[in-house]
């Protein structure tokens, strides 16, 4: 038996061949997949909500008849960033279940993981549609200049979605090579999110400093 399931693990390894081991487990990887992009959602939301504090105290000392008005619109500014992310969840878990189906039929673990690749890749231009949206949302009194400044990180938040999920697709490409398709596949994705997710900060925090620097510039 040892030596049956040595061989059916090597045969994987070699051909990628989409098992009924594979199918059996591939449900169970739905809610994983969709956990990454609860993940996701969570960082972006506490990221902004922190900037948004200290702008919303800076703003009290130095303009504080705009503080108020200002942090409530900045506040609802984030709904259509988090739109996209937040749809991820639902998007994945159907991804991992349509892979399922692909790979059951075809036999293939390229096609079991392509649905979890093509929605991977359709983030970056959803991010640089929702940046857009949330800048010309954001009512910028009493620091209107930055609105340039803060429409010109959509195009970092692109690279960065692009780079993460360039890396996520070469990821998966290796995956018939692995014992362990499941782990690695889901490895891959938690890569991902967490590259993504990081970007994500970093670009958030920097429109908290452009923001907070122009206020500065005006006391």
């Amino acid at each position: 038996m040892r030596k049956r399931l040595l061989d059916r693990l090597r045969g994987r390894r070699k051909t990628g061949v989409f098992t009924p081991e594979m199918l059996e487990i591939w449900p169970e990887l739905m809610p994983q997949a969709g956990g990454q992009g609860e993940l996701l959602a969570a960082a972006v939301t506490a990221t902004w909500e922190v900037g948004l504090a200290d702008i919303g105290r800076v703003l009290r000392e130095a303009h504080p008849e705009r503080a108020a008005a200002f942090v409530e619109r900045a506040s609802d500014a984030l709904v259509p960033l988090l739109t996209p992310i937040q749809a991820l969840p639902k998007s994945l878990e159907q991804a991992v279940e349509q892979g399922g189906r692909q790979g059951e039929r075809s036999g293939k673990v390229l096609d079991a993981v392509a649905p979890t690749v093509a929605v991977v890749k359709a983030v970056p231009a959803d991010l640089d549609k929702a940046w857009a949206e949330l800048v010309a949302y954001l009512e910028l009194e009493p620091v209107p200049e930055v609105r340039a400044s803060l429409e010109g990180q959509g195009s970092a938040l692109v690279a960065i979605a692009s780079d993460a999920a360039k890396d996520f697709h070469t990821a998966c490409g290796a995956l018939p090579q692995e014992e362990r398709v499941e782990l690695a596949f889901m490895g891959a994705l938690d890569v991902w999110r967490r590259d993504l997710a990081r970007g994500l900060e970093i670009e958030l925090y920097r429109s908290r400093t452009l923001i907070l620097d122009a206020v500065a510039a005006k006391r």
